[in-house]
């Protein structure tokens, strides 16, 4: 792996904003899901495996399609 001897890490498909709300899920165990960013989330979390978000956001969306 050519990550190991380097010290920047491109992640393909997740931007700056949604690598930032998921680290400080990380260490908060907090974070702010809404409409505009679940779509980016989810994917991001998939690809991360925090497979504690697809409960979260499965939760949300449910509540928002009543």
């Amino acid at each position: 792996m050519k990550e190991k001897d380097s010290q920047i890490i491109e992640i393909k498909g997740i931007s700056a904003k949604t690598m930032e709300l998921l680290l400080d899920c990380i260490y908060s165990e907090e974070i702010l899901l809404n409409i505009e960013n679940v779509q980016e989330i989810l994917p991001a979390a998939a690809l991360l495996q925090l497979n504690g978000f697809f409960y979260l956001q499965l939760n949300l969306i449910l509540r928002l399609r009543r």
